[in-house]
Parts: C-alpha cells; sequence; structure tokens
C-alpha cells in the first residue's frame, strides 16, 4: 500500500471511531411470559394501577452500592407508570436499561422500587418523607444482555423479580390534632400538681 493511503485510512478510521458500550442491559418490565410476573400491590394487597404509582429499576455490581439503571438510548433515569385494567399491577417498557457498572453478560445486583407519586417525584423524595407509600422488591442477581457483544445478547428479563408491596400510608397529624393533644398533655399535667 502505498504510505499516503495508509495515514489517510488511519486518520479516517481515527475520526470514525465512537464509543462502544458494554454495559449489563435488562428489560424494564414486570410481566415477560412465561418467565417472569411480579406485579407490585399497594399496602392492602390490590394491584397498583395508574400514573398515581410508578416504578424504577435500580442496579449495582454490588448489593450495597445501587443506584437507578439508565436508559441505554437517552442515558436517563426511566420512572414507569403502572398500567390500568387488566394491565394493573404492571410496568413494562421496550426500552434497555443498562447498569453501568456491570459488563456486558455479567451478573448485577437488582432491585425493583415503586412509589405513590401523589406524595413525590421520585423514589428518594417518598422515602425521605418517612410515612409510607413506597416499597422495594427483595435484592436479586440476574445476567443481563450485551447488545454491543459479538454475537450480540438481547437485553434481559428480571429473573428473580418477585411480586412485593409498598408500606402503608401513615398520615401526618394535622395542627390542629397537635395543639389538641399538647393541650391536653398540659391541661392533665397541671390538674396532676394540685
Amino acid at each position: 500500500m502505498k504510505p499516503k493511503l495508509i495515514i489517510w485510512m488511519g486518520t479516517l478510521s481515527i475520526l470514525l471511531t465512537s464509543a462502544v458500550l458494554g454495559q449489563s442491559t435488562f428489560q424494564f418490565q414486570n410481566l415477560v411470559p412465561p418467565v417472569l410476573d411480579a406485579a407490585v400491590f399497594d399496602a392492602y394487597g390490590n394491584p397498583l394501577a395508574g400514573a398515581n404509582y410508578a416504578a424504577e429499576l435500580w442496579g449495582g455490581a454490588m448489593s450495597n452500592s445501587l443506584s437507578p439503571t439508565l436508559n441505554l438510548d437517552s442515558g436517563q433515569r426511566l420512572i414507569l407508570p403502572f398500567g390500568e385494567g387488566l394491565a394493573a399491577g404492571y410496568f413494562g417498557t421496550t426500552a434497555s436499561m443498562a447498569v453501568w457498572e456491570v459488563p456486558g453478560n455479567g451478573l448485577a445486583w437488582l432491585q425493583v422500587r415503586a412509589w405513590d407519586t401523589r406524595l413525590g417525584a421520585t423514589y428518594e423524595d417518598v422515602d425521605s418523607l418517612g410515612l409510607g407509600g413506597y416499597g422495594e422488591s427483595l435484592l436479586f442477581q440476574a445476567r443481563g444482555g450485551c447488545i454491543t457483544c459479538m454475537p450480540p445478547v438481547a437485553s434481559q428479563p428480571l429473573i428473580g423479580l418477585q411480586s412485593f408491596s409498598l408500606l402503608p400510608v401513615i398520615p401526618e397529624p394535622s395542627t390542629w390534632a397537635l395543639f389538641t393533644l399538647g393541650a391536653g398533655a398540659i391541661w392533665f399535667a397541671a390538674r396532676r400538681r394540685r
């Protein structure tokens, strides 16, 4: 080959090179017949339904270092609403979710987290309130896919996910209830001193 051609081809290959993603990827669905059926329920055993409830997939290389998985296409967190009617208790998307810390075809620790969106926009918001209305699946380990491997392996279902329920919501007492309780305690203490 001519030296100019080699230089031109080398330069072209450098300019056309792009980063290749090699993370473990998963299907973010809790119903994949016949291998997965893990509905999510409220504290009273009713399947979660509609946009008032949401789910998010968390994952990591170690069970004590989970973080939200990211949509492989957008690189963003993906929070899904629950279905309604016959789809109540279930969520799902065709988007591949990546656990960035785990290489393709690797074992990742996973957990699905769900919450009542009327209490907060994210799981962390609702958890920080300490009032209930949120829940998470048991931790489980699953092998992910690798769409950039040769040969490619499709995003894998959440094999190992089990059904779970949200914690009951414990309402905060109203200002008047706290005032009445405090006034009653003061009256009782004053009466007792007499």
